[in-house]
């Protein structure tokens, strides 16, 4: 596969998330980018199907999972 070089612009947040991140994972930054790019084509995927994506939360005075759903742009 053919590699292209990309310049992005972000923010000092972002940058900083997204180095917390590759730190984490023991990832170069362009790697988790990668990852990143790919997460969100498998959630606008998963949408577009007509899937619902949601997180599972414990509730803390049960320990029941509560769903919250997740709303993605596509």
């Amino acid at each position: 596969m053919a590699k292209q070089k990309l310049t992005v612009n972000l923010t000092d947040e972002v940058l900083a998330v997204l180095k917390d991140l590759a730190r984490q994972g023991d990832r170069s930054l362009t790697e988790e980018l990668r990852l990143a790019i790919a997460d969100r084509k498998f959630f606008a995927d998963q949408v577009r199907e007509g899937n619902t994506i949601e997180v599972a939360v414990p509730d803390g005075s049960t320990g029941d999972r509560v769903r919250h759903p997740v709303r993605i742009l596509v």
